[in-house]
């Protein structure tokens, strides 16, 4: 177990940046896009498969400038330079997007013109303890689907106070251990739990049209350190390609609700 690799990218614009409502999704199809001239360019159609899944197994975190939203318009707007982060346990993905991104004098986001400004490694630490407190980047969302009396698809999002969404929550990573490591089968589980109940918040978010139901706040995770580490690098939950379920370590000293 080593270093947790995630890449912060910052690109800039000659004029301000504007960007829909759910534009996790231009995020996604901006990561895809980098990878089309690739040796991984039909990665989106392959991943990491376990049985009837197909993993991704990378997360991005959204824009990390404040920007101002224009209810009329439905769009956020910032300065002429954004930043985001993307975290992945598979190094080659992160190798590809920084190399394409490097190679790119021009780049699109949405109708933004782009080009890089900056790239940074950023490295977390080994995780030696088995439990940890932990905050999220974006939203943790776990559901499951299934047909109402009239036949109609409905989507369940659980909530962190229910118990079944830590067992899908450890369920769900250590499918994505197997698929990753070509597994049939992971000695590794972890559970989580919220720090405080009050402080959780419920952020709904629109992807590609789809309302989905996250949760934002801190929780504890308690587990194998090498299955805790692995959710550091492609996120907690369902949905991780889309933006969600991106996580970070509390510091132990910092004083954080």
């Amino acid at each position: 177990m080593g270093l947790v690799m995630r890449v912060k990218f910052t690109l800039q614009s000659d004029k301000n940046i504007t960007l829909k409502t759910g534009y996790s999704y231009q995020i996604q199809s901006f990561i895809y896009d980098l990878l089309k001239k690739t040796p991984l360019k039909n990665f989106h159609d392959i991943g990491f498969k376990y049985d009837i899944n197909n993993f991704k197994l990378f997360t991005f975190s959204n824009v990390l400038e404040r920007g101002v939203f224009d209810k009329e318009k439905k769009e956020f707007k910032f300065r002429n330079k954004v930043s985001f982060i993307v975290s992945s346990p598979y190094d080659k993905l992160l190798e590809e997007v920084a190399k394409s991104i490097f190679n790119k004098e021009l780049m699109f986001i949405g109708e933004n013109n782009l080009y890089l400004s900056s790239a940074e490694i950023i490295k977390i630490n080994q995780i030696e303890k088995n439990r940890v407190r932990i905050s999220t980047v974006t939203p943790i969302e776990i559901h499951k689907t299934f047909q109402d009396l009239d036949g109609e698809e409905k989507t369940y999002y659980f909530n962190p106070i229910e118990s079944e969404f830590s067992d899908r929550v450890n369920e769900n990573i250590r499918k994505k251990w197997m698929a990753f490591n070509n597994s049939d089968s992971c000695p590794y589980s972890i559970s989580i739990l919220p720090v405080k109940k009050e402080f959780l918040k419920e952020k709904i978010q629109s992807f590609k049209g789809i309302v989905v139901k996250g949760w934002q706040g801190h929780f504890w995770l308690d587990g194998d350190p090498e299955l805790i580490y692995f959710s550091l690098e492609c996120g907690l939950g369902g949905r991780n390609s889309a933006g969600f379920g991106m996580i970070d370590i509390v510091e132990e000293n910092k004083e954080i609700q």
